[in-house]
């Protein structure tokens, strides 16, 4: 919602400067690939206070979804060094792929080698 000034500030940073060291085109081409590879793609919020800061990339192969009994969902994100760290949905950018569940992420990759697979076969 537009009105809420995080999601003015998270697009501003998807639009001109994600982080330090990516071009906005840079961030937004990697986390299409890896929705599209891996059916989600992630990247941490960073705010100094309620102030959007900065969008880091996080690898789909170390973040886990999970929503609870409360329906509340968060992230669990594999740090390199060890360890995991849960993350509020509020902290977390999420695209996704097509979706079963409305949580995780379908491969458009997978899904096409799949078909062409089957096609091969019948």
């Amino acid at each position: 919602h537009f009105s809420d000034p995080g999601v003015g500030a998270l697009a501003y940073q998807l639009r001109w400067q994600p982080n330090d060291w990516q071009t906005a085109f840079d961030f937004r081409s990697l986390m299409q690939t890896r929705a599209l590879v891996h059916g989600n793609a992630y990247a941490l919020i960073v705010r100094r206070g309620s102030e959007v800061r900065r969008l880091i990339p996080l690898d789909p192969a170390r973040v886990r979804i999970k929503q609870d009994a409360s329906w509340q969902v968060s992230y669990r994100w594999s740090r390199d060094s060890g360890g995991e760290t849960i993350l509020p949905a509020s902290d977390v950018f999420h695209l996704r792929g097509s979706s079963l569940d409305g949580l995780n992420g379908l491969s458009t990759v997978k899904q096409a080698a799949e078909a062409i697979g089957l096609s091969l076969q019948a």
